[in-house]
C-alpha cells in the first residue's frame, strides 16, 4: 500500500511537471535533418558556390565540392581549407558572380526554396571552430523579401562567433531599411566557461509574433520584444506596422567564413600562414530541427520510431503562440524517459522530485539571462555592412 501511494505521488508530480513544461509548448516537430545519410540531402539543402565574399571582404570561396561540404559520422561538416582558388561561373549561385580569386575555400548551405518557416523553435546543434579570424554563422534570411532588399526584410543571426574567442557567441537582428539605411540589434557577447569547439552545443531561437528568444543549450541568452518599430529612421520607412519584418517566412543559412569586416576595420586579416595555428577549422552540425506549437509534449521523438517530419512547401507559414515562462519542452521529452525508469517506488519518487525541483528553477529563470553567463548588454547600432552578411 505504501509503495502504491509513493508511485501515485510520483506520477502526480510527473504529470504536474509535464503540464508546466507545456507552457512553452513547442512540441510539434515539423521539419528536421539529422544528417544520417552518406551525402547532403538536396531535397532540404542547397550548396552555395560564390567567391564574392558576402560584401564583407571575406577571404573564402564557397564551393560545392565534397572537400568543403560533406557528411561524416552523422554530422554535416563545413570545412575550411587554405588554398588559392579562383571561382568560375559554372554552378555559380551568386548574382554578384563567382570569378574572384581567394586564399581559402569553405562551405555554405541554405534551405531557400526547400524549407521556410514563420514562427517556431529553430534549433541547430553544432560543434564550432577555434582559430583567429574564423567566422562561423548559423542564421536565417527572408524567403520573400516582402519589405525590400537587405536588410529591410530582416535577417536573423542565431549564432555568430569570432574564432579567436571560442567561448563567446552572439545573436543579432538586421533590419531598419535597405542598405545603406540598415541597422542591427544584437544580444551582445555571451561568454561560456567552455571552448565551444570541443563539443556539440544547441543554438537556437524561439520566435513568435511578440518575442524573439535566443538560447544556448536551453539557457536563455536574450529576449527581444518584436512589437515595436524596427525602422532605422533613415531613408524611406519600409514598415507599416510594429513587428515587421519579423512576420514573414525565413529560411536557414549555415556557413564558415574567414576574415572580413565582422572583425573591425583595423583588424589584421588572416592569411594562409595562419592556418597551422588554428586549432579547429571545420564546423560540424549534428542536426537542425524546427518545432512549432502544439503536439504531444510527452512524445520521445528520437529514441522510438524514426521521425517522419513534415516537408514544408514554399507556402508553409507554420503556427505561433505566446512564449511564456517555462522550461524547454524538448529538454523534457528527450530526457524524461531516462530520468524516470520504473525501478522501484523509491527511485521513481526521487526522480520525480528531482525533475520538479529542476523545472521550478528553469521556470523561474526562463526569461532571465542565465546568471552563469558573462555578458554585455544588448545594443542597437546603425551600420553600413554590405548586403549578404554574414
Amino acid at each position: 500500500m505504501a509503495n502504491n501511494a509513493i508511485i501515485r505521488v510520483a506520477i502526480t508530480l510527473l504529470l504536474a511537471a509535464l503540464i508546466a513544461a507545456q507552457t512553452n509548448g513547442f512540441c510539434n516537430l515539423v521539419w528536421n535533418d539529422e544528417f544520417t545519410g552518406t551525402t547532403l540531402d538536396t531535397t532540404k539543402w542547397n550548396r552555395e558556390a560564390t567567391c564574392y565574399g558576402g560584401g564583407n571582404g571575406e577571404l573564402q570561396c564557397y564551393t560545392q565540392r565534397p572537400q568543403n561540404v560533406f557528411i561524416r559520422n552523422g554530422s554535416l561538416v563545413l570545412k575550411l581549407l587554405p588554398e588559392t582558388y579562383t571561382g568560375t561561373q559554372q554552378g555559380c549561385t551568386d548574382s554578384q558572380g563567382c570569378t574572384w580569386t581567394k586564399d581559402f575555400t569553405s562551405g555554405r548551405v541554405n534551405s531557400a526554396g526547400k524549407a521556410s518557416f514563420l514562427y517556431g523553435r529553430m534549433e541547430i546543434r553544432a560543434k564550432l571552430i577555434n582559430g583567429r579570424g574564423l567566422w562561423p554563422a548559423l542564421w536565417m534570411l527572408p524567403t520573400d523579401y516582402a519589405y525590400g532588399g537587405w536588410a529591410a526584410s530582416g535577417e536573423i543571426d542565431i549564432m555568430e562567433m569570432k574564432g579567436e574567442h571560442p567561448d563567446i557567441v552572439s545573436g543579432t537582428l538586421h533590419h531598419g531599411g535597405a542598405w545603406p539605411n540598415n541597422m542591427w540589434t544584437t544580444t551582445g557577447d555571451r561568454t561560456f566557461p567552455v571552448d565551444l569547439s570541443q563539443d556539440f552545443h544547441t543554438y537556437g531561437v524561439e520566435w513568435n509574433s511578440t518575442n524573439m528568444v535566443w538560447f544556448v543549450d536551453d539557457r536563455v541568452t536574450d529576449n527581444f520584444n518584436l512589437q515595436k518599430s524596427w525602422w532605422s529612421g533613415r531613408g524611406p520607412n519600409p514598415y507599416t506596422q510594429n513587428g515587421q519584418p519579423w512576420d514573414k517566412r525565413f529560411h536557414f543559412v549555415m556557413n564558415l567564413a574567414v576574415g572580413g569586416n565582422f572583425f573591425g576595420q583595423d583588424y589584421r586579416q588572416p592569411t594562409q600562414a595562419d592556418f597551422p595555428s588554428w586549432k579547429v577549422t571545420e564546423m560540424e552540425i549534428d542536426h537542425v530541427r524546427v518545432w512549432q506549437k502544439g503536439g504531444d509534449c510527452t512524445k520521445d521523438w528520437f529514441t522510438s520510431a524514426p521521425v517522419t517530419s513534415t516537408q514544408p512547401t514554399s507556402d508553409d507559414t507554420g503556427s505561433e503562440g505566446d512564449i511564456q515562462q517555462g522550461t524547454s519542452v524538448t529538454w523534457l521529452h528527450k530526457n524524461a524517459i531516462i530520468l524516470f525508469p520504473v525501478i522501484g517506488g523509491t527511485a521513481l519518487v526521487i526522480g520525480a522530485v528531482f525533475l520538479a525541483v529542476g523545472l521550478y528553477f528553469r521556470l523561474r529563470s526562463r526569461f532571465d539571462v542565465n546568471p552563469g553567463l558573462q555578458s554585455s548588454s544588448s545594443e542597437t547600432k546603425i551600420v553600413t555592412i554590405f548586403p549578404g552578411s554574414p
